[in-house]
């Protein structure tokens, strides 16, 4: 698990701390604060083996794609104001392997680069690096299992067809099928069963409703059906210990909110797995503090981005902090 987290000189951020990550992590804040940001620092950090062409993709809107001259639409974009003098630095402190570091920078064109280069982002311009060394042994081979497979979940839906393909991680994990279906419970009490199925040419994922003579598509079950079903298969049956995800709310509603949280934190601690997500929603922040508050070790934290003298800063909240807020009906949004 991922213990703490700084950023430095990333996008808009000059300094960002985060220390007390738990098993779930809210990251809150007006619109265009950055939140989103913060969780493709941590797919930076923990996952630095993913393709350059998949980080470009992963959160933002047009992902997949034409963007013209990529590195002067986004790969420049990562630097404050485009300085590209400047090094964007991500460190953490991870679980058993401690702190090390993920650090950006850009190189003249006949430049080559450093022998001490992880990867190479954006490998077509041949001009951005991407190093990741350990704070504690000066740049020496980090172990193995520094690298973390990480889950990244957008805003938008996934494309349906690829989603019922890997569904199929789902079936072969043993009780994973009842994890996901009692947590879509929640959402539609008539759901019987979850099914890939490919009666129309592609595969799609198809639920068994109480009442009606025939399967219907889950496209028609509404978005907070699709992405609740998105979220608990990767929990149960992804086998990655990190799962980031914007915009967790969408489409669920406020009045299921706290069984949701509950199921979400028993399928994470039975796979132990860490979720980073962020939410516009105090609804979703207030039913996260209910759900988890009946828990002994509280296993939530949330965080604040908020603009102070024109830098963003971190506020965070606990578990004292959060139950005076909600008593208060102040939003920490």
């Amino acid at each position: 698990m991922l213990n703490d987290l700084r950023i430095q000189n990333y996008k808009r951020f000059g300094d960002l701390n985060f220390a007390g990550f738990k098993r779930v992590n809210l990251f809150t804040g007006k619109s265009n604060c950055g939140k989103t940001s913060v969780l493709e620092a941590i797919l930076l950090l923990l996952d630095w083996k993913s393709s350059a062409d998949e980080f470009l993709k992963v959160f933002r809107a047009g992902k997949g794609q034409q963007l013209g001259d990529e590195g002067e639409t986004f790969w420049k974009w990562l630097f404050p104001l485009r300085n590209l003098k400047a090094k964007p630095r991500i460190s953490g402190d991870l679980h058993g392997i401690g702190n090390y570091c993920a650090e950006l920078q850009w190189r003249l064109e006949n430049e080559q680069p450093k022998a001490s280069a992880k990867m190479v982002l954006a490998s077509h311009l041949h001009l951005l690096s991407l190093f990741v060394t350990s704070s504690h042994e000066n740049g020496q081979e980090l172990p193995r299992q520094t690298h973390q497979a990480v889950t990244a979940i957008a805003a938008e839906p996934r494309n349906p067809s690829q989603e019922a393909q890997d569904y199929a991680r789902v079936v072969l994990k043993s009780g994973a099928e009842d994890q996901v279906e009692d947590m879509l419970r929640k959402i539609d009490r008539r759901l019987k069963t979850i099914r890939s199925l490919q009666p129309h040419g592609v595969p799609l994922l198809y639920a068994g409703i109480e009442g009606l003579p025939q399967r219907i598509p889950v496209i028609q079950l509404g978005h907070g059906f699709s992405r609740l079903l998105t979220i608990m298969a990767e929990i149960v049956a992804s086998q990655k210990p990190v799962i980031l995800i914007d915009e967790i709310e969408n489409g669920l509603h406020h009045s299921a909110l706290v069984e949701i949280w509950r199921g979400l934190l028993t399928a994470c601690e039975h796979s132990d797995v860490q979720i980073f997500a962020t939410t516009h929603s105090w609804e979703c922040v207030a039913a996260a503090h209910e759900a988890f508050s009946e828990s002994l070790e509280y296993p939530l934290a949330v965080f604040r981005l908020e603009e102070k003298n024109g830098d963003m800063a971190v506020i965070a909240y606990d578990k004292e902090s959060l139950e005076y807020s909600v008593q208060q009906e102040w939003e920490v949004r």
